[in-house]
Parts: C-alpha cells; sequence; structure tokens
C-alpha cells in the first residue's frame, strides 16, 4: 500500500510539472481576448495620428516570406502599448499558429517622444514579423495603449496591406555592363 501512494505521488508531480503557470493562462486568455477584439472589428484606418505605423516584406531563402511591422515615432505618450498583427483576417479559433504581438506576454512596453530607456521599458519603436507562404498579406493590426497617468486606454484598428517587391536600386549584371560600356565609349 505504501508502495502505492509513493508512486501515486509521484505520478501527480509529474503531472503537476506539465501544467501551464496560472501566469502563463493569464497571458494566453488576454491574448485570446485580443484576438477576438481584433476578429470583431469593423472599422479600421490606414494610419493614425498618435504613431508612425508602417510594414515590409522580405523572401526568405526557402522561399517563404516574411512580414514586418513597426509602430514608432510615438507623438503623445504610450503606456502599456500592446501591439497584436493578424494575417489574412485569421481567427485564433482556426489559425493554428500565433500570431506576432508585443505587450501581451511579459513587461510593459512604453514609448514616448524623444526618449528611449531600454532598462525601464521605454522604447524607440515596436517592430513585430511573422511568416507567410504568400508574397502578399493583408494585415490587421491593433495597438493599445494608456495615457500618461495610465488612466485612459486608446485602441485603433489598422490595415495594412504589403506586398514583396525585390528591391528595386540593386543592379542586375547587365544593367552594370551597360553602364561600364556607357562610360568606357563616353557615352552618357
Amino acid at each position: 500500500m505504501r508502495k502505492i501512494l509513493i508512486i501515486l505521488a509521484l505520478c501527480l508531480s509529474v503531472l503537476g510539472g506539465c501544467r501551464r503557470s496560472s501566469e502563463e493562462d493569464t497571458y494566453m486568455i488576454k491574448y485570446e481576448a485580443y484576438c477576438r477584439s481584433l476578429a470583431e472589428a469593423t472599422r479600421f484606418v490606414p494610419m493614425s495620428r498618435y504613431y508612425s505605423v508602417s510594414g515590409a516584406m522580405s523572401e526568405m531563402p526557402d522561399g517563404t516570406y516574411r512580414y514586418y511591422v513597426f509602430v514608432d515615432e510615438p507623438k503623445v505618450a504610450m503606456t502599456d502599448v500592446v501591439v497584436l498583427a493578424v494575417e489574412n483576417g485569421m481567427e485564433y479559433s482556426t489559425s493554428g499558429k500565433m500570431m506576432p504581438s508585443s505587450g501581451i506576454f511579459g513587461d510593459a512596453i512604453n514609448m514616448i517622444p524623444n526618449q528611449v530607456n531600454k532598462d525601464n521599458g521605454y522604447v524607440k519603436g515596436i517592430m513585430l514579423n511573422g511568416e507567410c507562404g504568400q508574397d502578399h498579406v493583408n494585415l490587421r493590426v491593433l495597438v493599445e495603449w494608456k495615457d500618461r497617468s495610465r488612466k485612459t486606454v486608446n485602441r485603433e484598428f489598422i490595415e495594412l496591406s504589403l506586398n514583396y517587391e525585390e528591391d528595386p536600386y540593386v543592379p542586375d549584371e547587365k544593367t552594370e555592363e551597360q553602364t561600364d560600356e556607357q562610360t568606357e565609349s563616353g557615352d552618357d
């Protein structure tokens, strides 16, 4: 009987280690709530008057694409900033992957004009990135922040449409050869 109790206690302690902590549960509940909020939003804007938002795409060596969302250049004090980007209208319950986010899991992030102090959570800007299989992506971005006093919560929903484009400023070999030939022959 004593051996059974010891084995049972060991099994319970091992299984107890598999469960997520309550802190992780809290973060996931917040993440899911933000995803729902973004899925239910009906009014999106292309830009904000409180900060700059932009995006870009790059091609990865394996043929997939990486997209980037930049939220920076705050024009007002923004504390406890949360940013979440959802690609192509995916819903949390059916996406099968975590969407890029900042400020939900972990420490608070703050953006104040002309102030940067990473040790105290004051950053110049926030960059999110994610991967997709197409050379274009439509992103719905949620940006939430509190004012300096942390009493008023502001929330904006932004829509970005990104397309991968090869860098037009990188000359190919033929262009370089033509330029060299024109220089040698004196043609301009």
